[in-house]
């Protein structure tokens, strides 16, 4: 049984680090274009294309390590063509963060350090939540979506797939952010949110700007997964 790590850019930097005391990854894999040497952090790493081709992968355990807008729907991408190629999504809860045991945890998430769960949340498939998030109580985090550090979703609130987070954003009780929306850093959103809107700063309105276009503006479509 191996433990894979699928990424080695900033967010895959990051999670290594972040588990080091709790998991031991065996092998790193990223696609052709990023393989520059054949180690990485001391692991070995190879393509992607050369591990789907492995015989057998069902022994193996896997973390998506790639984050950011435009990179939520890639992670989507890589995790549900690693399922099907037999290999398990594996979720990493940091040994410092509070989940409340009332609250579900779906397969491929990661916690990191200093996040609070509180009761009935459901965090779903392959979402990202980085340090000091804190998510209320009977709030429901969608498949695919990155929560910054130091976010805050308070209670009830539906924060939908594919969503990104900025550091610092606050989601106001009972309140939807809609698919593939961008939230951005210390934005505080109290009134739904549409879906694929974009809300910058606590005192912006809801612009009508495709997250494809805005990543390009901001620069995060530049970062390396």
């Amino acid at each position: 049984m191996r433990n894979v790590l699928i990424g080695t850019g900033v967010v895959g930097e990051a999670i290594f680090d972040a588990f080091a005391n709790q998991v031991r990854f065996d092998l790193a894999v990223v696609d052709s274009k990023f393989v520059k040497t054949g180690t990485w952090n001391d692991l070995p790493v190879i393509s992607t294309e050369e591990y789907l081709k492995s015989e057998d992968l069902s022994g193996d355990s896997f973390v998506v390590a790639i984050g950011y807008t435009e990179s939520n729907g890639l992670r989507r991408k890589k995790l549900e063509a690693l399922r099907a190629s037999g290999a398990k999504p594996l979720s990493l809860i940091h040994e410092k963060s509070y989940i409340s045991a009332k609250s579900c945890i779906e397969q491929g998430v990661v916690i990191f350090p200093q996040v609070v769960v509180e009761n009935h949340v459901t965090v779903e498939v392959g979402s990202i939540l980085w340090s000091n998030a804190v998510i209320g109580h009977e709030s429901r985090i969608s498949p695919y979506c990155f929560l910054a550090a130091s976010v805050t979703v308070a209670g009830a609130a539906i924060v939908e797939e594919q969503c990104t987070l900025g550091v610092g954003a606050l989601v106001g009780n009972n309140v939807r952010i809609g698919r593939g929306s961008i939230i951005g850093a210390g934005a505080i959103v109290t009134k739904h949110v549409k879906d694929e809107s974009v809300v910058i700063n606590p005192s912006s309105p809801i612009l009508g700007l495709p997250p494809k276009f805005f990543d390009q503006l901001s620069g995060f479509d530049s970062l390396k997964p």
